[in-house]
């Protein structure tokens, strides 16, 4: 439990987390970002919004429960967070933008590598002003061992956000 409990208060020096956030979990049990998507928020204690497996299979629902449980912090992987951004840039504008006015305000991306348009579209295309940190971290390590806060990025310089310090 030593470990987890450094990773958990490392993490959330480095994150922010404050009293009122509500973080989203999405990620299954077998996963170890649900370690991240529970620990984090429950040691600090904010509320955690579960997703349903249909939520997360439709990211304009996820969306719209973002919206209705006031979620601060969502987690993604980059490459659900891509199904999300091209998910919601198909959109009508008026749905979109209705889905974009939330108190969203920490993305988390960890997991794989995160391509560079990735965070570009979300900031520049959707025109959200969430904070971004791309975090790297392995299975084989109690959880995540680096963190990049994420600065507004000319995707087509730099091509895979890097992966920042311990």
């Amino acid at each position: 439990h030593y470990s987890l409990s450094k990773y958990v208060h490392s993490l959330q020096n480095r994150v922010d987390i404050i009293s009122d956030d509500v973080y989203l979990h999405t990620a299954s049990i077998a996963f170890s970002s649900s370690v991240r998507q529970l620990m984090l928020p429950l040691s600090q204690g904010i509320t955690v919004a579960i997703a349903t497996s249909d939520q997360i299979a439709n990211p304009a629902s996820l969306f719209d429960f973002v919206k209705r449980k006031g979620v601060t912090i969502v987690d993604f992987v980059p490459s659900y967070w891509r199904n999300c951004i091209d998910t919601l840039l198909h959109l009508e504008p008026d749905v979109r933008a209705a889905l974009l006015q939330n108190r969203l305000r920490l993305i988390l991306s960890a997991s794989e590598p995160l391509p560079s348009d990735i965070p570009w579209d979300w900031t520049n295309r959707l025109k959200h002003n969430a904070r971004l940190i791309n975090m790297f971290g392995q299975t084989e390590t109690t959880g995540i061992v680096a963190t990049y806060p994420i600065p507004v990025l000319d995707h087509k310089e730099i091509r895979t956000v890097p992966l920042g310090r311990a």
